[in-house]
């Protein structure tokens, strides 16, 4: 598990640089359309410019979210993994003679049944049969 908590806080980690490096980006653009900003023949290129912003921030926003959902995914995974190797170890105590155990109890239960069955018919017979009452 420690392997797999240290691959999910490397991928954190290389979102958070690539967010970091997506902001410089966004920061350099915006300063070029401050640069540019009042020139009316640069019109068109503010436009790029604000539309590579826009962008960046929802690339930015994407890849928080996916980043999120992976190290959730990853954390309830490793959750089912341990369940899983858990009840692994719970099932390899319980080998063939278990069962069959448990298939020899239940026909000596199924035995008892019927046998207390008859008891009970002949009980009532010899309780009839003397005057006595249960």
């Amino acid at each position: 598990m420690y392997c797999v908590e240290n691959i999910v806080m490397v991928q954190l980690q290389q979102a958070k640089l690539t967010n970091q490096r997506l902001e410089e980006e966004k920061s350099e653009i915006l300063y070029e359309l401050r640069k540019f900003k009042g020139h009316s023949a640069v019109n068109e290129y503010d436009d790029q410019m604000v539309e590579k912003a826009r962008k960046y921030d929802s690339a930015l926003k994407d890849q928080a979210v996916t980043s999120t959902m992976l190290y959730a995914t990853q954390q309830e995974r490793d959750k089912f993994k341990m369940e899983n190797e858990k009840l692994k170890r719970e099932l390899a105590n319980f080998g063939p003679e278990f069962f069959e155990e448990i298939e020899d109890l239940k026909y000596n239960y199924q035995e008892s049944e019927i046998r207390n069955a008859q008891l009970e018919e002949k009980l009532n017979e010899l309780c009839k049969q003397f005057g006595v009452s249960l």
